[in-house]
């Protein structure tokens, strides 16, 4: 028979109050990579439960599957090249995107968001904005290479403009993350072609000169079950059940 002492007690409680602090501190330096990702704090704190209504249950066969794989792999989810977010409207799909950008977070990475529109006028100026770290578009093609989880929102083609060589720009970004299998989250805003729906076929960015070759192919993933690069996440419209 064992014989639990004072001093057996006094060890456990240290383990424990250990453990506290060590769950307490990781807990900060989620957020504070989350703060520093540019993720608002309304969108930290998005859970399973508040993640389901979001997923559009008419395109996916199992919203509960999907969802599980996020918060309960996200190592595996970090083997995704692509995480690609559309449907519904800018709440659901910028909920969706940020929620995905602070799992993969928790996972000991830092992480960046862009608005598209933001990125794509960087990126098209031929101007130098500032003299800090992204200082120029070359700048920041280099900084959204190397983040370790890059979140690109709201991604439309009325952001692209002809002749400014944007594509090229974005297939540096794309080709380098892609070949060292950095995750790239990126949301449109126009609903993506895919198998059961033919009307919005001209919503994928064809025009390699303007979008450049990785825009075009991501604005085709929904077509492309079989790409293990891919995970797609379509949102339902807000209020459909």
């Amino acid at each position: 028979m064992q014989i639990i002492t004072a001093d057996d007690t006094l060890v456990e409680y240290q383990k424990k109050m250990s453990h506290n602090r060590k769950v307490r501190a990781q807990a900060k330096a989620v957020l504070q990579r989350a703060k520093e990702a540019g993720i608002p704090e309304k969108y930290m704190r998005i859970n399973k439960e508040s993640f389901i209504p979001l997923v559009d249950n008419y395109y996916h066969n199992d919203v509960n599957k999907l969802v599980n794989s996020i918060y309960d792999d996200p190592l595996k989810l970090l083997k995704k090249e692509f995480i690609v977010i559309d449907g519904g409207d800018v709440q659901q799909r910028k909920s969706a995107g940020f929620a995905v950008l602070f799992r993969l977070i928790a996972c000991d990475q830092r992480g960046m968001h862009w608005e598209n529109s933001k990125l794509a006028h960087q990126l098209q100026s031929l101007k130098v904005f500032g003299t800090g770290e992204a200082s120029g578009r070359n700048d920041i093609t280099e900084i959204c290479r190397n983040v370790g989880i890059l979140f690109i929102s709201e991604c439309s083609q009325g952001d692209f403009r002809p002749n400014f060589e944007t594509g090229r720009f974005y297939d540096e970004i794309l080709s380098y993350r892609d070949d060292y299998r950095k995750p790239t989250i990126i949301s449109f805003t126009n609903p993506l072609p895919s198998g059961d729906v033919a009307l919005n076929s001209e919503n994928a960015m064809i025009d390699l000169e303007r979008f450049g070759q990785y825009i075009g192919i991501i604005s085709k993933s929904h077509k492309k079950t079989d790409d293990e690069r891919f995970f797609t996440i379509r949102v339902k419209e807000n209020g459909r059940k």
